[in-house]
């Protein structure tokens, strides 16, 4: 009998440990100070933002997607922004901020579910006269590039109109610049990455 509550306390026990265990970040946020080709984290402790919303940006780590958050103050007991799954280090919100001070803090999420911890909070401002500059949600810019061609450097609405000036009033420009691009053509400029 007494091994039974024995076994009942020991399991209890584990019960109660694994989710707390579960919960701790096992792997290692790197936050090590930006070098100087690097970016850094933006905005940076105590500055003003200069736009409204600010772009943040961190340390990249290979392997991780990424959650922000931005409070009013440094508990984050109200979290007025959160970004979930990005992709990328950096982010710019689709939304302004009401003026004021806020609190910055990111994190990591690898392949498996299993966060960092978040890192240091950073403080920052929006002014009242910070100039307003949202971007639209990463979905959204891509859903505006047409699916059909040609889509760089002009539209597709636009090419009659084009091809009606190549064969008109601008059709000695537009020859020379078929000049021009054969002779890039025949001897192509290096794409090798120039030297840092």
């Amino acid at each position: 009998m007494k091994s039974k509550k024995i076994a009942a306390t020991g399991l209890l026990t584990l019960l109660l440990i694994v989710p707390v265990l579960a919960e701790q970040p096992s792997l290692k946020l790197d936050e090590r100070p930006a070098g100087p080709e690097e970016w850094g984290y933006r905005p940076a402790e105590g500055t003003v933002s200069q736009v409204n919303p600010p772009s943040f940006s961190w340390r990249p780590q290979k392997g991780l997607t990424w959650e922000i958050e931005a409070a009013r103050d440094a508990n984050f007991s109200t979290v007025e922004y959160q970004a979930k799954n990005l992709e990328f280090n950096i982010h710019c919100p689709p939304q302004t901020f009401k003026p004021g001070t806020y609190t910055w803090r990111y994190r990591g999420r690898d392949g498996r579910g299993a966060y960092t911890n978040w890192s240091q909070p950073r403080t920052f401002t929006i002014a009242q006269d910070t100039v307003a500059m949202p971007l639209p949600p990463r979905q959204e810019l891509i859903s505006r590039i047409p699916k059909s061609h040609p889509r760089l450097f002009m539209r597709p609405e636009n090419l009659d109109h084009l091809q009606k000036l190549a064969r008109g009033e601008l059709s000695a420009q537009y020859r020379g610049l078929v000049q021009e691009c054969e002779k890039i053509l025949a001897k192509p400029p290096s794409t090798k990455e120039p030297p840092k």
